[in-house]
C-alpha cells in the first residue's frame, strides 16, 4: 500500500517520503509531517508508535496516533492507473507500446515528469484558489502580469519545441495551467493588496515603516547591541528576514 501510494522503500529512513523495514521494527517519513515515526510490532500488532531523529535515529516520545498523506500527487492504485490509461487512449493518436510513460504508468512504476500529466489521472482537476476560503486577502508584489505572461510565453515555447514526439506526447498548455487572462480573473474574487505598486485607484494604504539603524558592537556582544536597539524601539515592531528555511530556524533558536 505505501508503494502504491508513492512511497520510497530504503534502508534508513531520512527524507519526506521514504520507509524502511528492519524486522520488528517500520519506519516511515509521512509527507506533511514534521518528524519521522517508528512503529515497533508485537507479532502482528502494534506496541508502540514513536517520533525519532532522522540523524541519529535514535526513538523519542510516543505518540498516539500517525496520519499519512499519500507520497505523490497522483494515485497509483488501480483505478488510477486505469483512468490514466484510458484518458492517455482517448487523448492521444500514438503507440501506445513506445510510449514510455504511458508503459510505466501500466506497470505501476513513477515515470519522469509524469506531473505533467496529473489531469490524467483525475475527473477533473481544481486550482489552489479554488481552495481558499472566501474573504482570503491575496498580497501582490512585483509586476505580477508581466512575470505572468513571461511564464506562459515560456510553457508555449516549450509545448511546441516538444509536441511532436510521438513516443512522448505533451498536454497543451491549457491542459495542465491557467493562463494569466484565466489567473487574474480568479484573483478578483479575492480582496488583494499589492506591495509596492501604483495608487491608481487612490486606496493604497501607506505603512509607516524603515530601515533598522547600524547595529556596531561598541564593546558588546551581537545580541547584546541587537537588544539595546530593540529597547530603544519598544514602540515599534521590528521584522527579522533570513536568506533561507536553514538561517531561520538558526536565528530562531539564537533569539
Amino acid at each position: 500500500k505505501l508503494l502504491s501510494a508513492g512511497y520510497q522503500c530504503v534502508d534508513s529512513v531520512h527524507e519526506h517520503g521514504e520507509f524502511a523495514v528492519r524486522g520488528a521494527i517500520m519506519d516511515i517519513y509521512p509527507m506533511g509531517s514534521e518528524e519521522p515515526y517508528r512503529i515497533d510490532l508485537f507479532d502482528d500488532e502494534i506496541e508502540s508508535l514513536r517520533i525519532f531523529d532522522p540523524e541519529t535515529q535514535r526513538s523519542l516520545h510516543k505518540v498516539e496516533s500517525i496520519h499519512l498523506l499519500p507520497g505523490k500527487e497522483y494515485p497509483l492504485d488501480e483505478a488510477g492507473i486505469s483512468l490514466f490509461r484510458n484518458n492517455f487512449r482517448n487523448r492521444f493518436d500514438a503507440d501506445l507500446r513506445q510510449c514510455s510513460v504511458y508503459q510505466d504508468i501500466s506497470q505501476g512504476l513513477h515515470s519522469a515528469g509524469i506531473e505533467y500529466y496529473l489531469p490524467l489521472f483525475f475527473e477533473s482537476s481544481h486550482t489552489l484558489l479554488d481552495y481558499l476560503p472566501p474573504g482570503t486577502l491575496i498580497v501582490r508584489t512585483g509586476d505580477l502580469q508581466a512575470s505572468g505572461l513571461r511564464f506562459w510565453n515560456d510553457i508555449k515555447a516549450r509545448y511546441e519545441d516538444r509536441r511532436h514526439d510521438r513516443q512522448r506526447p505533451i498536454l497543451k498548455p491549457g491542459e495542465l495551467f491557467l493562463s494569466p487572462d484565466e489567473a487574474f480573473a480568479l484573483l478578483r474574487n479575492f480582496p488583494t493588496g499589492e506591495v509596492g505598486g501604483q495608487d491608481d485607484a487612490g486606496k493604497a494604504v501607506t505603512v509607516d515603516v524603515s530601515r533598522p539603524p547600524e547595529i556596531g558592537l561598541g564593546g558588546h556582544t551581537p545580541l547584546q547591541s541587537l537588544e539595546i536597539v530593540v529597547r530603544e524601539h519598544q514602540s515599534s515592531r521590528i521584522l527579522f528576514c533570513a536568506e533561507s528555511a536553514g538561517r531561520r530556524e538558526s536565528l530562531l533558536e539564537l533569539l
